[in-house]
């Protein structure tokens, strides 16, 4: 347990969650805000990637084929730092709602807005900036506002400088929900 002290006088971290644990959260998340997505098959997977820890996925082979697969990565920094409970299911509303719109989505619609989002990053701020909204309009203003500020201590300047521009930032989400 030590180096979970160490670690959390570096980072603003809540009590490390297994995967259970997770996967408990992530399933209390789904039935609470997306009811018509609890029959959908979506694993939870490992991954790394630095400045990412948590993302809807879509298996894009299958896509290809006209079916779709969903998993939801999670990055297991994460696991071993969370954020508070609430930032951790308004991040998690953020996600299920990228896989609602997938879901309301044909399959070569779906490659048609990865394609779009991987290319204009203009694009990926207005998708991830509505995707955004989507979470306020749910009341999750203050859970999406820790998230972002746990966020925000672990990237270097580079990426953080993008984070801004394709989501709201904590000021932001202060003004939405002020007004």
């Amino acid at each position: 347990m030590l180096s979970f002290s160490v670690l959390a006088q570096e980072r603003q971290c809540s009590i490390p969650l297994s995967d259970e644990s997770f996967a408990d959260i992530v399933n209390d998340v789904r039935h609470a805000y997306f009811p018509e997505l609890a029959r959908l098959r979506i694993p939870i997977r490992h991954f790394h990637q630095a400045g990412y820890y948590l993302q809807a996925g879509v298996n894009h082979a299958q896509l290809l084929i006209g079916k779709k697969r969903y998993h939801l990565d999670v990055n297991p920094e994460m696991l071993a730092c969370p954020p508070n409970d609430n930032a951790l299911r308004a991040i998690l509303v953020h996600e299920f709602e990228h896989f609602r719109d997938y879901h309301r989505r044909s399959a070569s619609e779906v490659v048609a807005l990865g394609i779009r989002y991987a290319t204009s990053r203009g694009f990926r701020a207005r998708y991830e900036r509505r995707t955004d909204e989507k979470v306020l309009r749910q009341h999750l203003g203050t859970g999406l506002h820790d998230y972002r500020l746990w966020l925000y201590q672990l990237l270097p300047p580079k990426q953080l400088r993008l984070k801004r521009i394709y989501y709201y930032t904590p000021s932001e989400i202060d003004n939405w929900v002020e007004n």
